[in-house]
């Protein structure tokens, strides 16, 4: 019997030898395989926490980093764009919030599940940030409600005057020496509306040549439209045509702005456009529009 059962234990011994080094060769190949597969999940939640905490922290631009790079690994995933709005919107650029829920909004129609969500929460905070329904350029007019507030703050500070039956003190007026002339404050309000401007044109061209698609909407008007029926259909062919392009160089060159009162101003500049594919170079007009305190686009014209 003992010489019998020994080569049925060696045989046995050898396939138990076998099967564990099959174990062990099947726990050894996810290791060359986890990198690939959950590197980039961990890399888009590890930023979008540090998001969080930035915006926790009110530091605005690096949340808005942040998420740029977790939108980077994720281009269509609707919360970066929420997180994006509602950064914008607690840092009062309320116009460029605007634009961001926006573009979540245009995907209502094939939205899902956590999306269809996300879709009604940038709905309700777009509609809170006071933009009342547009006009025939795009350009979203003060509500009735706000309009009404900034008519009340004003009243109560026309209201504040001095009791009437109280005497006034008659002084000699004493000579003062000679006080250095200042500059009127409309003139340092028109030169700082004109650096903003400029500084806006220049970043919305580096917007445009860096394929940031979304901070190149934000430097427009609400429902901005141009040549085209709708504001969904301008992005769209502004997606397609900017994302679809190698190698952009926008040069902008004898930028003059003119300021026609104190909410409407006039850009004009010669543009040059090169691409992989395309070299183009004309005058561009720009018509702008100060919307709560930012100058956006509201009219852009572009001729040969």
């Amino acid at each position: 019997m003992k010489l019998s059962n020994s080569p049925v234990k060696s045989i046995l011994a050898f396939v138990v030898l076998a099967l564990f080094a099959s174990v062990l060769a099947a726990c050894s190949m996810p290791k060359n395989l986890l990198p690939d597969s959950i590197m980039p999940d961990a890399e888009f939640n590890t930023l979008m926490v540090e998001a969080d905490a930035a915006m926790h922290d009110a530091k605005w631009d690096l949340a808005l980093n942040k998420l740029q790079q977790a939108g980077g690994l994720r281009p269509d995933d609707l919360s970066v764009k929420l997180k994006q709005g509602q950064v914008y919107q607690n840092s009062g650029r309320l116009a460029m919030a605007h634009n961001a829920y926006q573009q979540i909004i245009d995907v209502e129609a094939s939205a899902k599940g956590k999306n269809l969500d996300i879709v009604q929460k940038a709905k309700r905070y777009q509609a809170k940030l006071g933009f009342a329904p547009l006009d025939a350029v795009g350009i979203a007019r003060e509500t009735p409600a706000s309009a009404a507030a900034s008519a009340t703050g004003e009243q109560a500070a026309v209201a504040e005057t001095r009791p009437a039956d109280l005497p006034v003190a008659v002084e000699t007026p004493a000579v003062l020496p000679p006080v250095a002339a200042e500059v009127p404050p409309a003139q340092n309000t028109a030169d700082a509306d004109q650096a903003q401007i400029e500084e806006r044109i220049q970043a919305w061209a580096l917007a445009w040549e860096q394929k940031r698609i979304t901070d190149y909407y934000s430097f427009y008007v609400a429902d901005f439209r141009g040549d085209y029926a709708s504001h969904a259909a301008w992005r769209k062919q502004r997606n397609d045509r900017i994302m679809g392009a190698a190698d952009i160089r926008i040069r902008l060159d004898e930028l003059k702005v003119e300021l026609q009162d104190a909410e409407n101003a006039v850009a004009g500049f010669r543009q040059t456009y090169q691409s992989a594919s395309l070299t183009d170079v004309g005058i561009k007009t720009l018509r702008l529009k100060k919307v709560g305190g930012v100058w956006l686009i509201a009219v852009e014209q572009f001729r040969k």
